[in-house]
């Protein structure tokens, strides 16, 4: 399977600033999984909303409440 990501991110700057968005997809055992990374420029004041999509996930461990795994995506 995939993964979406949708991230908002509002530059407070009084000039346009250049973003670089990098989110991790990490499984139940906190190993990463995916990876993602995007670049924009957002203008001051503005706010920009990336999309990020990951590659497909090798055997992904799937939730059940007998084995409830959870992944987590990290954005920095």
């Amino acid at each position: 399977g995939v993964v979406n990501v949708r991230t908002w991110v509002r530059n407070d700057h009084v000039t346009a600033r250049t973003a670089r968005l990098v989110t991790a997809l990490l499984d139940p055992d906190g190993r990463e999984v995916a990876s993602m990374e995007a670049v924009r420029t957002i203008a001051p004041g503005e706010v920009h909303e990336f999309s990020q999509t990951s590659g497909a996930i090798a055997r992904p461990r799937l939730w059940s409440p007998d084995a409830p795994n959870l992944y987590r995506v990290v954005s920095r």
